[in-house]
């Protein structure tokens, strides 16, 4: 029977390390059915999705397309220039459409990450009431643990009251 530790590992390697049950099997020294069944009972690959599939990793994601779409439209305006240094219109021509094109798919990208940031935005009361809800939890389960962590609460509440408020 494998042990919690070799479990809480695996778990860790699957959803934060994307790898494989197999590696995950040689790395703890399970079998992979038995990676395999804990995948399964855990909802591991629901959390890992969540995780690869959240606000930030998507907002990530945007912005480095977006990034890619302004190194290529750059390219494209040094191109431009040895177009018409050339005089060569119809090279012209092309260079210009494919700036609107690329122009268009950074507003396209530009909106739905703004879609985004808005859909994702959590209120400041709603945060608070959700850190209630864990430092009340977090009191029930250990009482010491939750007055050593009074300063860091306050601190921590404060850090996004002025960052969300």
């Amino acid at each position: 029977m494998a042990k919690k530790k070799e479990k809480g590992l695996a778990k860790r390697l699957f959803i934060d390390k994307l790898m494989a049950q197999k590696e995950i099997a040689e790395t703890v020294y399970v079998t992979e059915k038995t990676v395999s069944n804990w995948v399964i009972a855990g909802n591991w690959r629901q959390l890992r999705d969540a995780k690869l599939n959240n606000s930030q990793s998507r907002t990530e994601n945007i912005k480095k397309v977006i990034a890619e779409l302004t190194n290529m439209t750059l390219q494209t305006l040094e191109e431009i220039k040895i177009a018409e240094a050339n005089g060569d219109q119809a090279r012209l021509l092309d260079l210009k459409k494919e700036t609107t094109r690329i122009s268009q798919e950074v507003a396209m990208y530009q909106k739905a990450l703004e879609r985004l940031e808005k859909e994702f935005k959590i209120s400041l009361s709603t945060y608070l009431e959700v850190m209630e809800d864990v430092f009340e939890a977090l009191m029930k389960w250990d009482k010491k643990v939750y007055l050593k962590t009074i300063d860091f609460q306050k601190s921590h509440l404060q850090h996004i009251a002025e960052k969300l408020g």
